[in-house]
């Protein structure tokens, strides 16, 4: 039976299906008792990205860039993104790994599949699983509001499929899976910070609690973690300002 849960697929095989398509294979019950297995054909997972992304299919370093493309919704932005960061990423990964330049970004992923074979590599386990995620476009991913990556800081980044046990980050692309691991964490931590995230409110200024008489009070648990958000946001937006208004004076 062909899997598709991370923890059961090596490096090669996330390669296989992100450059070519692919086949699944599901048990499934009839209304009568019956058991069967099911398979069914998927593109690619580029090819899905682009028709998410309202890009044309054939997609290669030398003659066509992700970010180059003009305005899109935003419901195409993280699938644009994802690209950019495959193609750019697959390409650092084939230097650090001894390949002659490919140009073509599905030939440069099963080169880097052959390669690696059965080793992991978090770059290849970021793409797959962020990849998956995002081409459920029929029933989306979950998307914690309230709950900011426990890697990068962003806020409304991190996307969950609760039928794959799977999750990441569409910002630094980190993973989450039901078994964790040294190059991606685990779904039941991930969760943890979710539901404590959401329970503190700890993207909102304060966070207030009654005490015994019926006065609100500030709540001590999340004070430390909302201290350093904050100063980490307005980092963020600092940055972000200085960077704009280099770019104005250029």
């Amino acid at each position: 039976m062909t899997s598709h849960r991370a923890d059961q697929m090596t490096a090669a095989d996330m390669c296989r299906q992100l450059a070519y398509p692919y086949v699944t294979h599901e048990r499934i019950t009839r209304d009568n008792g019956d058991r069967e297995v099911h398979a069914a054909s998927h593109p690619s997972l580029l090819d899905q990205l682009e028709h998410a992304a309202g890009i044309r299919s054939a997609l290669s370093d030398d003659d066509a860039d992700p970010s180059s493309f003009g305005s899109k919704p935003p419901t195409h932005l993280e699938a644009l993104r994802l690209l950019d960061r495959i193609n750019r990423q697959s390409r650092q990964l084939e230097t650090r790994l001894g390949i002659d330049h490919v140009p073509d970004l599905r030939a440069r992923l099963s080169q880097i599949g052959g390669r690696l074979g059965i080793n992991p590599d978090r770059h290849v386990r970021s793409w797959w699983a962020t990849a998956r995620i995002l081409t459920h476009w029929d029933s989306p991913a979950y998307r914690p509001q309230g709950a900011p990556c426990p890697q990068c800081w962003e806020t409304n980044s991190i996307r969950i499929r609760f039928d794959d046990e799977l999750a990441a980050c569409s910002e630094c692309g980190t993973v989450w899976d039901r078994e964790g691991g040294t190059d991606n964490g685990s779904l039941d931590l991930l969760g943890q910070h979710v539901a404590w995230c959401t329970d503190h409110e700890v993207t909102k200024p304060r966070h207030w609690l009654l005490d015994d008489q019926g006065y609100p009070t500030e709540c001590t648990e999340c004070l430390a973690f909302r201290d350093a958000f904050t100063e980490w946001r307005l980092t963020r937006d600092s940055e972000a300002r200085v960077q704009r208004d280099g770019r104005i004076g250029a």
